[in-house]
């Protein structure tokens, strides 16, 4: 009861005060209603700007990430590309010392090529397919008429942005998995062209066709398929990756799709 009587007498004598200073009831509660606002929106903007912050740091983080596997992914490609090219050079030096020369030549430029692209992300599909063109050159020695290529390209997707070295596992895989194991060869063809906003690629070669069962086989035996199916959907979204398939004519088949015009940096 003493307190009940003190905030009484207390409110009373508050209310007195303010009106002995000119002040009316609803005044003074208009007035407290727009400092409970003020001190309202003061603590939501102070709240958003702390949750912005933390999503930002959560981001930077992610993308961080992210970029670390796409750089540990990459360089698992190029140490396995540059042991097979110098297994190939070593494999010649002794049987035709002359075409070792111009692999050994050949290998320099694609050396170059592959520090330069590991610094970066994208390049052109121009600079990607010379890249191709030289390691085919240098299979060709090794193969002779063995290999035999096919390039199926739309002039309109030259300048078009790539990943980095996407191409050459794959290429790779085709020439080791499935022409070298033919006693005359076989045909790589490589084609790419524009559909619906994608840039379209496939990797074909001809030789004994996989079984339907063994085809997901190939990204557990191949670094290279696998690294680059990895890297593409951390790229593109998981939607995106390697697609594989066989058939009569074709042996097997490695299809990709990616968006067209857009920047990953």
């Amino acid at each position: 009861m003493t307190y009940g009587f003190y905030w009484v007498t207390s409110g009373e004598a508050l209310v007195k005060f303010l009106y002995s200073q000119g002040v009316h009831m609803w005044q003074f509660l208009d007035g407290l209603t727009k400092y409970g606002l003020l001190v309202g929106i003061f603590y939501t903007i102070s709240f958003y700007q702390k949750f912005k912050e933390k999503e930002l740091k959560e981001t930077e983080l992610k993308l961080l990430t992210k970029n670390m596997e796409l750089q540990n992914l990459k360089s698992q490609i190029n140490p396995h590309f540059l042991f097979n090219a110098l297994n190939s050079v070593n494999a010649l030096m002794a049987k035709n010392p002359e075409k070792a020369r111009t692999m050994n030549a050949r290998l320099a430029e694609l050396l170059r090529f592959s520090l330069e692209g590991y610094a970066s992300k994208f390049v052109t599909l121009n600079q990607e397919l010379k890249f191709i063109r030289n390691y085919l050159d240098i299979e060709k020695i090794r193969f002779g008429p063995r290999l035999r290529v096919k390039e199926e390209i739309n002039g309109d997707v030259l300048e078009e942005s790539v990943p980095s070295m996407l191409l050459q596992p794959i290429v790779e895989n085709a020439i080791k998995h499935g022409i070298s194991k033919e006693a005359k060869g076989g045909e790589l063809i490589i084609r790419i062209f524009k559909e619906d906003g994608y840039l379209n690629f496939e990797i074909a070669n001809t030789g004994k066709p996989a079984r339907n069962g063994k085809l997901q086989d190939c990204f557990e035996k191949g670094i290279g398929l696998k690294n680059t199916h990895e890297r593409l959907k951390r790229i593109y979204g998981e939607s995106f990756g390697l697609e594989l398939k066989n058939s009569s004519e074709e042996a097997f088949t490695v299809k990709i799709k990616i968006p067209l015009k857009q920047n990953h940096d």
